[in-house]
């Protein structure tokens, strides 16, 4: 996922809470379509990943001060909200 952050303090902490990467889900318990005893492994799954900070909920912009990062997009509703309404279509 993609962290959380707000202001520059928690830009600063860097992974710690921000993360500007998006990372691959773990592949394990429910997730985990090798096992069989998992009941879900027939089942489709849609793993939103994110990198924005917003933790899925964010629409906004912001200009923070920190080096090498300004401008920050934070449009983690929209993007979460779109795999939902594709997820409802299927």
């Amino acid at each position: 996922g993609g962290g959380a952050c707000w202001d520059e303090a928690t830009i600063l902490l860097g992974n710690k809470t921000c993360r500007n990467k998006a990372r691959n889900p773990p592949w394990r318990g429910i997730l985990n379509a090798s096992q069989p005893e998992n009941l879900y492994k027939n089942h489709t799954v849609v793993y939103v990943v994110y990198c924005s900070g917003d933790m899925h909920a964010g629409n906004t912009s912001h200009r923070f001060l920190v080096p090498g990062r300004r401008d920050f997009e934070q449009r983690g509703f929209a993007n979460a909200n779109s795999a939902f309404q594709w997820t409802l279509q299927q």
